[in-house]
């Protein structure tokens, strides 16, 4: 019962500062002096933070995006977590990206909605034998996400931050496979590392 009671003094601050933060988003205005916890502070300092909205599953906010491929053959619509912007040092993803590291930021199949043409897919196979499929634009080859080998319908899609035009907002919390980073890449201090997955 006492554990109960606590917690509650806890949950109704919780909700307090998220109100709080709707009503400055819907109002346009900047946060007050007293600060809001940082994860809220952050968002509020995004040019388009009027477009983030309490989501009603797991996740704790939802943001609308858009991307295309380079040639702007594939083009779609997507909602995500801005908070679960992540960046994959494995070797696969400095391979299959052609760079030091992999940005990207995962999206439930049913959030994702292509808007002209259709990806072609590559299928991965790690040493571990599981499948990855790989989508990627057949004319200009730029990578749009990646999900496991499954039929489609239940899935989670990995999008690759470099084609969305929000990617400047899209800001990395967290590094995985650290231990395969290359060695000449600088210190991110405000990323949380993860030596594997």
């Amino acid at each position: 019962m006492r554990a109960s009671q606590g917690a509650r003094p806890f949950r109704c601050q919780r909700l307090a500062h998220r109100l709080r933060f709707l009503e400055l988003v819907n109002a346009g205005v900047q946060p007050p002096s007293s600060p809001l916890p940082p994860r809220l502070s952050l968002l509020l300092s995004c040019p388009r933070a009027r477009e983030l909205n309490f989501a009603r599953g797991n996740s704790e906010f939802e943001m609308k995006v858009d991307g295309a491929c380079h040639c702007v053959a594939i083009a779609f619509e997507a909602s995500i977590d801005p908070q679960k912007v992540r960046i994959c040092h494995c070797a696969d993803c400095q391979q299959l990206s052609g760079t030091a590291f992999r940005v990207m930021v995962p999206c439930a199949e049913s959030e994702f909605h292509l808007v002209s043409g259709n990806p072609k897919i590559y299928i991965k196979v790690a040493e571990s034998g599981r499948r990855r499929q790989q989508a990627f634009c057949g004319n200009c080859g730029s990578p749009i996400y990646a999900t496991s080998d499954e039929p489609p319908g239940g899935r989670t899609l990995g999008i690759r931050v470099g084609v969305l035009r929000q990617r400047n907002e899209l800001v990395p919390t967290r590094q995985y496979w650290f231990r395969s980073a290359v060695p000449w890449l600088p210190a991110m201090p405000n990323v949380v590392v993860h030596g594997t997955q």
